[in-house]
């Protein structure tokens, strides 16, 4: 808990004026009669009221929270339990339903698809003893899990990239496929003159062929009748 009460310190040291009052208004939700301290009854009824966590779990949290142990919570002892709800740090094993402030493993199928985004988490002991009752058995601690994530990205990336070359490739080669077909500089820069040309040249051949079986079929019919 130390290390996300350093945490929580520092992003509050960093905020703006308008992020400061916005955490400030947090903890005036918590402190219900305005007295400066977060009771564990007020404590228990904001995270009902807000459904954060399961009931059995508030006195564990609050005992976490209460760096000095005087029962009752602080500004500062609030503003880490800010970071953890905004940075989604709120996180309890499954199994045996301890505060998991480390590193956890984390049901990859589950991952982000219950309500509170957080899945199905286990902590190091029950995982491992395999202390818990769960439909899948596929489970990544969180730092390995964001590594995973960060290659499935690069992965996509990488693809989408290459499927761009590959479209600009077949663009380059249909144009030097056509410029290497076409005999004429003219015909390179003004491709439309020279098929309207070749057509016309088409056109006349064919034409002349016309003619020549004319005055084939005229000559014969001429020559019988004679």
């Amino acid at each position: 808990m130390d290390e996300i009460r350093e945490a929580a310190r520092a992003y509050y040291d960093n905020f703006s004026d308008e992020q400061k009052q916005r955490a400030s208004q947090f903890f005036q939700l918590l402190d219900a009669d305005g007295d400066g301290r977060v009771s564990t009854r007020e404590f228990l009824d904001f995270l009902l009221k807000e459904e954060r966590i399961a009931p059995d779990l508030v006195p564990r949290l609050f005992q976490k929270l209460d760096a000095n142990g005087d029962g009752v919570l602080d500004f500062w002892e609030c503003m880490t339990l800010y970071y953890m709800t905004r940075a989604g740090r709120l996180v309890f094993c499954n199994g045996c339903g301890s505060y998991l402030d480390g590193i956890r493993f984390v049901c990859v199928p589950c991952f982000g698809s219950n309500v509170n985004g957080r899945g199905y988490n286990l902590c190091a002991s029950c995982y491992r003893n395999r202390k818990y009752s769960h439909h899948h058995s596929y489970f990544l601690d969180n730092y390995l899990l964001l590594e995973v994530k960060r290659s499935e990205e690069q992965h996509r990336a990488n693809q989408s990239q290459e499927g761009n070359t590959s479209r600009e490739a077949q663009a380059s080669d249909a144009y030097k496929s056509w410029t290497e077909n076409t005999s004429t500089e003219d015909e390179v820069y003004f491709p439309r003159k020279s098929r309207m040309e070749k057509l016309k040249e088409a056109l006349g051949k064919f034409e002349k062929a016309i003619n020549i079986r004319q005055y084939a079929t005229e000559t014969t019919e001429s020559c019988t009748i004679m």
